[in-house]
């Protein structure tokens, strides 16, 4: 278990690493474009569908 524990660790410092070398502009930019996202303004949040909405629709 403690060698999980530290698996983990060095997960979490190498996420931690990547967060703090890139900008905010750049990792929205490589998550909407690697998984053909759009974005969404968050401040609009009636605007972007339900997960649910989507997942049932794919399941159908």
């Amino acid at each position: 278990m403690e060698d999980l524990m530290m698996k983990l660790e060095d997960v979490k410092q190498k996420i931690d690493s990547y967060l703090d070398s890139v900008s905010p502009e750049e990792l929205l930019k490589d998550f909407t474009g690697k998984y053909n996202m759009s974005e969404y303004d968050m401040n609009a949040i009636e605007d972007i569908p339900d997960e649910r909405l989507v997942g049932n629709a794919q399941i159908a």
